[in-house]
C-alpha cells in the first residue's frame, strides 16, 4: 500500500474505492431529494388549480341565482332565441370572476392560470320531465304597468365545462324559473320565489325594485300543519294502512275549519316544513322507504 493510500486510510477510515462508492450514493440521494421536492411542487400546483376551479364554479352558481344573474339570463342565449329543451350556448357579459370578465370558447379566464384553466363551454336548457305546473300572476313590469299572465314553473339547467390541464370538469346548476307562453323568462332564482310569494299574498311584485306591494288590510284565518308521505301503503300489503312517520310531527287541523284547509276566500301560504325518509316494516321480509313531508300553512286573505 502506498504512503498516500495509508494516509487516506488512517484519516478517514475509508479506502479510495469506498470513497468513490460513498460519493455516488450521496449523488443519488441528492437527485432523489430534488425529484421529491419537484413532485411536491407539482402537487401543490395541482391543489391550487383544483381550489381555483371549485371557487370559479361556486362563484358562477351564486351569480346565476342572484337578481343580477337572472336579469342577464333573460338575454343570455347566444343565438338570440329563447331557451328550449336542447342545450344552447350562453354568454354572460356582466359577470366577472376575481374582477376579470368571463372568457368563453376555450379562452383562459384567469391570467394566473393561463395555460391550466379554461372555461370551455357554458350552455343551458329547460327541464322537460313531465308536465310543468302553471300559475297565474299579476305584477308590475319595469315600466310600472300591471301585467297579468299565466306562467309556467320549471327549471333551467345550466352546464359549465371547465378544462383543467387538458381534462374536462362539468358543473351543473338548476335555476328555478317562471316562463311566459313564449318561453321568455319573467322571473328566476331568488326573484322567482319573491314574486310567487308576493302574488299568493294578494300583492303586486314590482319588477324594477324587487319589492312586494301588499294591500293595506290582510287577514289571517287560521293555520294548519299537514303530514304527507309516499307511498302511503307498502307494495305487498293491501288496504289503506298509512306508513307515515309521525316522529317529527303530525296533522294539526285549522281551528277555524276543523280541517286541513283554509276557509274561503283565504288561501294557504306555505310558511315552512321539512322532508325526510325512513324505512318501515311492511310485513314478513318486507320493508319500504317512505318519503315524508311536513308542511306548515297560514290562511291569508287580502281583500
Amino acid at each position: 500500500m502506498s504512503l498516500l493510500k495509508r494516509i487516506l486510510k488512517s484519516q478517514t477510515g475509508m479506502t479510495m474505492a469506498e470513497m468513490v462508492v460513498a460519493g455516488g450514493i450521496a449523488a443519488v440521494a441528492a437527485m432523489g431529494a430534488a425529484s421529491l421536492l419537484g413532485g411536491m411542487g407539482g402537487s401543490n400546483r395541482d391543489a391550487e388549480l383544483i381550489i381555483e376551479k371549485t371557487q370559479f364554479a361556486s362563484s358562477l352558481g351564486v351569480y346565476l341565482n342572484s337578481n343580477f344573474g337572472c336579469t342577464e339570463l333573460k338575454t343570455a342565449v347566444v343565438s338570440g332565441s329563447n331557451f328550449s329543451n336542447t342545450d344552447q350556448d350562453i354568454k354572460l357579459d356582466k359577470w366577472k370572476y376575481r374582477g376579470i370578465p368571463v372568457w368563453q370558447n376555450a379562452t383562459p379566464f384567469s391570467e394566473k392560470y393561463r395555460k391550466d384553466l379554461v372555461l370551455k363551454t357554458l350552455t343551458g336548457k329547460l327541464e322537460t320531465v313531465g308536465t310543468p305546473p302553471t300559475v297565474t300572476m299579476s305584477y308590475l313590469d319595469s315600466a310600472g304597468v300591471e301585467v297579468t299572465e299565466q306562467l309556467t314553473k320549471t327549471m333551467l339547467k345550466i352546464r359549465a365545462v371547465i378544462m383543467m390541464s387538458d381534462r374536462d370538469y362539468p358543473h351543473e346548476f338548476s335555476i328555478p324559473v317562471l316562463l311566459s307562453a313564449a318561453n321568455d323568462i319573467r322571473f328566476c332564482g331568488d326573484s322567482r320565489t319573491m314574486a310567487e310569494t308576493c302574488g299568493s299574498l294578494g300583492g303586486k311584485f314590482e319588477t324594477a325594485t324587487g319589492e312586494c306591494k301588499l294591500k293595506e288590510t290582510c287577514q289571517i284565518q287560521g293555520t294548519f300543519i299537514e303530514l304527507t308521505c309516499a307511498p302511503e301503503v307498502a307494495p305487498s300489503v293491501g288496504g289503506a294502512s298509512p306508513y307515515c312517520d309521525q316522529s317529527r310531527g303530525d296533522d294539526v287541523v285549522n281551528p277555524v275549519t276543523t280541517r286541513l284547509e283554509c276557509p274561503a276566500p283565504s288561501r294557504p301560504i306555505a310558511t315552512g316544513g321539512e322532508n325526510w325518509t325512513v324505512s318501515k316494516e311492511c310485513g314478513k321480509k318486507c320493508t319500504v322507504d317512505v318519503n315524508n313531508s311536513l308542511g306548515y300553512y297560514t290562511c291569508m286573505y287580502c281583500p
